[in-house]
């Protein structure tokens, strides 16, 4: 197809043009035969701009496939291929682009591989652009992709990034109009490097059978680390401790970590498995190659490692992956091709199988990815479209055979569906009609979407979007596609389109540290596969269908919020549970002067309004403070108070735990001690005592003699003269009181005579 790597055209009036007598030559096909093979299958095409064209040549490739792309269909763009790869012949735009990068910068301080990716991501960009503003309107069709170093975050990263020219764009990196990045996640890529070839050798000449096993092991578990490890060697340069696909898949992670940063999609232009000498078989490389190495990717397990890598893909949260590739000769260059060639058995082809097994067996899981690749075609009562683009009828002429006889009556269609749950699809069933019927169309929407000879009354139509009304309806058609007979309409459902019910939640603080999460079982008519955990509104980790807790070892510091969605075997997924935020601690200070309590408590994020219930009962809200006093409750009585946090749409999204308090001043001063009496010289008596002690203080001092309410003083005296008691023995105690009724317990009493 099209020449991308060390192209140099820079116009468009020197491309590969579509009236050429052959595209064999220096740049290859042109790109209307991409976008008419994409035409053709209904298939999302990606193009590749060559590195080195002018803003007219991208502006000029854009009306093309604006004015030729089916208008259904979206596209990938990318600049260049691997413009950070220094080996021929990407070398080629790849020092073109560091020259150009300093000649755009020429103060910066910066290395000359930092300038070919800030001239890279510049002008990724700046395409990205001039694609949007030649589609206008149209623009959400261009998905415009930015090729990263999968073996290096830090490389995709800086590309993104584009420091020297977002400092001349007042800080507008250039990942701001990218739909995702793209990167190529290979493994066991370092199988060819020499330090390993001893050991391959060794496995060949001594246990070669055990030779494939160790090849495998490596990939999974890892053999070469401890075998080469050389402390003299920097990380990177050592094999990875874990094997091939641990390797890919931390690289996966820090990718996505990157896109994530940027907002945008993960994405692979190109990936499997990357065992190769690439063309050097000096050596005993070549009966390594022959022995080993290709044979490897004949082996089932290779099959199986790479379903392992599409698995591990769609677990890291990647969207779209291109596989390369699809059919070619094994040699020299090693085994990319899934087939060696095209009508190679599945039995003989792990690769192909595998391949073809996951995309069988696992639903798109990322927004908008399903599509069909059928062209389509409306549906008209008196004319259904041929089953295929053959003549029919058995000859040349394109014309019906006549058709002499009357048509037998038709007997009515009578059309059922039901839901098929492992393929997101629906089986469609109809009986039969009589002999006339040369074949049933099938329609969905009111769109053409298959066929099926008249000996057959079912059709699956499978991988549909989950949770939509579809309308089907069956026609049957004669051998010149009249219409004979049409069935009803069905209006159904795909596959398992029945949600998982949403779980409650709620949370602690462990004694011994972290936060322990419960919740409801989630139901469903075909059960849950896991239930994921949301931590500060970021997807955190799961724990399977069977499990209701999970513990947060080592939770971030500070207020953190949680959320749990339950998933089933069909990747329906439930409704958020309400949010539970912890520590969402609440504090009770009481209040004297108004008899209450002042309640603070941590600040919920998304809260719309605090609910403040007391014994129970809501008693208060408040729109945004985290404070609020309660007035006026009984005194001497412990309360007890929670705070409920609620967002937007009357969600909850968090509960304090029950804090007991008394309100107001429920404090008693101390007892009154040191209580003495004194005749005064005539014939009464002084009572002196010590000073009682209260958090509000003491407002007056109650005196009892013999044992009744007699008098009473204020909270800064601290004696009294009785001038005329009553005759005979007298007892005296001393209460002190405070200014909101608390009253101690009376003092010990003194007698007088």
């Amino acid at each position: 197809m099209f020449i991308t790597n060390g192209n140099g055209e820079q116009t468009w009036e020197t491309r590969s043009a579509f009236s050429y007598a052959t595209w064999a030559l220096g740049k290859g096909a042109p790109f209307e035969t991409a976008i008419k093979m994409a035409n053709k299958v209904q298939a999302e095409p990606w193009f590749n701009v060559p590195a080195r064209v002018n803003d007219d040549y991208m502006k000029e490739m854009a009306k093309l496939i604006k004015s030729q792309l089916d208008g259904n269909l979206s596209f990938a763009i990318e600049l260049g291929n691997e413009i950070w790869n220094n080996a021929y012949p990407y070398s080629l735009d790849a020092t073109w682009m560091e020259q150009q990068g300093r000649a755009t910068w020429p103060q910066a301080a910066v290395t000359d591989f930092e300038f070919r990716l800030n001239y890279f991501g510049m002008r990724s960009a700046q395409m990205c652009q001039l694609f949007k503003a030649e589609f206008g309107e149209q623009a959400s069709r261009v998905k415009c992709m930015m090729g990263g170093f999968v073996a290096n975050d830090w490389v995709t990263d800086r590309i993104l990034s584009c420091p020297l020219y977002a400092q001349t764009e007042d800080g507008y990196v250039c990942s701001k109009d990218m739909y995702g990045v793209a990167i190529a996640p290979y493994f066991a890529g370092y199988f060819h490097e020499d330090k390993y070839l001893p050991l391959w050798l060794d496995w060949l000449d001594n246990e070669p059978e055990k030779g494939f096993s160790q090849l495998f092991q490596e990939m999974y578990d890892g053999l070469l680390y401890q075998r080469t490890y050389d402390p003299d060697e920097p990380d990177w340069a050592q094999a990875p401790e874990h094997g091939a696909i641990a390797m890919t898949t931390e690289f996966i992670k820090r990718n996505k970590q990157v896109a994530d940063k940027h907002g945008i999609k993960l994405t692979a232009y190109e990936g499997g498995q990357h065992i190769t000498f690439a063309g050097n078989l000096s050596g005993e490389r070549e009966r390594i190659n022959n022995e080993l190495f290709l044979p490897a990717n004949r082996d089932p397990r290779m099959g199986q490692a790479m379903h392992a890598i599409y698995q591990t893909w769609k677990e890291q949260g990647g969207e779209i992956f291109n596989v390369f590739e699809s059919t070619a000769t094994w040699g020299r260059w090693g085994a990319f091709p899934l087939k060696e060639y095209q009508l190679q058995p599945d039995s003989e082809a792990p690769k192909f199988a595998a391949t073809r097994r996951f995309i069988e067996q696992t639903p798109c899981w990322w927004s908008l990815c399903e599509r069909t690749t059928q062209t389509p075609i409306a549906y008209n009562q008196t004319q259904a479209p041929y089953v295929n683009d053959y003549d029919i009828y058995g000859d040349d002429s394109g014309t019906p055979d006549p058709d002499p006889t009357e048509p037998e009556p038709q007997t009515p269609i009578t059309l059922t569906a039901e839901v098929r749950p492992e393929t997101w699809g629906v089986a469609l069933n109809w009986n039969a009609t009589n002999n006339e019927v040369f074949a049933y169309y099938i329609y969905r929407d009111g769109e053409f979407v298959g066929h099926v000879d008249a000996a057959d009354n079912h059709f699956n139509n499978d991988w549909l979007m989950l949770n939509v009304d579809y309308h089907f309806v069956v026609t049957a058609v004669s051998q010149t596609s009249e219409v004979l007979a049409q069935s009803n309409e069905v209006v159904t459902k795909a596959g398992d389109s029945v949600s998982p019910t949403a779980v409650s939640l709620s949370g602690e603080l462990l004694p011994e540290g972290g936060n322990r999460l419960s919740w409801t079982s989630s139901t469903d008519n075909t059960g849950i596969r896991f239930y994921l955990i949301y931590r500060n509104g970021v997807q955190f980790t799961h724990v399977d269908g069977m499990s209701t807790s999970w513990t947060d070892a080592w939770p971030p510091s500070g207020v953190v919020s949680y959320q749990v969605q339950a998933v089933d075997f069909y990747e329906n997924h439930s409704a958020m549970s309400n949010v539970t935020s912890l520590p969402f601690t609440l504090t009770a200070e009481p209040i004297a002067d108004v008899y209450g309590v002042k309640l603070s408590w941590a600040e919920i994020s998304q809260t719309k309004y605090y609910k403040i219930y007391v014994d129970g009962q809501l008693r208060a809200h408040t729109d945004g403070p985290t404070s609020k006093t309660i007035e006026w409750l009984s005194q001497h009585e412990i309360h007890e108070f929670y705070v409920v946090a609620v967002d937007e749409e009357e969600h909850i999204l968090a509960t304090t735990p029950i804090v007991q308090s008394f309100a107001g001043d429920s404090e008693a001063p101390s007892q009154v001690v040191g209580l003495q009496s004194q005749r005064d010289g005539g014939s009464g008596f002084t009572l002196s005592w010590q000073p009682a002690s209260d958090n509000t203080g003491v407002q007056y001092y109650l005196i009892y003699r013999n044992g009744e309410p007699y008098t009473h003083v204020s909270g800064d005296r601290t004696s009294f003269s009785d001038e005329w008691p009553p005759q005979g023995t007298l007892s005296y105690q001393i209460v002190a009181k405070d200014a909101y009724h608390n009253m101690s317990i009376p003092s010990e009493a003194v007698i007088a005579r």
